[in-house]
């Protein structure tokens, strides 16, 4: 389209004279859309951000903080109290819902504290008095994960026999594929039978 300019002293009267049905306004060109996220809060509350509002996840430490981990894992629980280190539009971000930093570990320290309690937990990671270390915490947990993981996979292969490669697999390419790490097996497994499942950040 060509936009000619009207002459100055001719403004007024040629616009004055076209009818308003004949007038198109045409819109500014539309803003470059930016990728949404969108965050489901327990009580339905959605927000929904851009990538840019995104920050960086915060740099802090839960060493010898567990109860306060356990506190901003999540809105749905018990435990939750309405704070945490990432804060978006004013709304303070469970970890749970955060896509970077060290989240995977953060998950194992809470499923194991919620297993039982979080004085059970301290108490069994206390050695001579002393609590040990985060990184060693991580280690035996993920230990522990891999041992239950085995074992159940080992019950699922005893009780279904033969039948196992027909029962636990999975469809690629429209031919079936039989499971074969622990993990994957035992994950299947604890749901047929109803049995929390082991976690899958061991590799992590």
């Amino acid at each position: 389209m060509v936009c000619e300019e009207l002459p100055a002293q001719n403004v007024a009267t040629n616009f004055a004279s076209i009818p308003p049905s004949s007038v198109t306004t045409i819109p500014p060109p539309p803003l470059e859309a930016k990728p949404t996220h969108s965050i489901t809060f327990a009580d339905g509350f959605v927000l929904t951000i851009t990538q840019d509002e995104i920050p960086p996840p915060p740099a802090i430490s839960f060493v010898n903080k567990y109860e306060v981990l356990n506190a901003m894992w999540d809105d749905k629980s018990e435990y939750w109290k309405g704070f945490s280190h990432l804060v978006i539009r004013g709304c303070h971000i469970p970890i749970v819902y955060w896509k970077e930093g060290n989240v995977s570990n953060y998950k194992i320290l809470v499923d194991a504290m919620r297993e039982s309690s979080i004085p059970s937990f301290l108490e069994e990671y206390t050695e001579n008095g002393a609590l040990l270390s985060y990184t060693t915490i991580l280690d035996k947990l993920r230990r522990k994960r891999i041992a239950e993981s085995e074992r159940l996979a080992a019950l699922a292969r005893e009780e279904f026999g033969s039948r196992f490669n027909e029962v636990f697999g999975y469809k690629k390419g429209g031919k079936w594929v039989p499971k074969q790490t622990a993990l994957d097996i035992a994950k299947q497994y604890s749901e047929m039978k109803g049995l929390p499942a082991p976690g899958s950040d061991e590799s992590d």
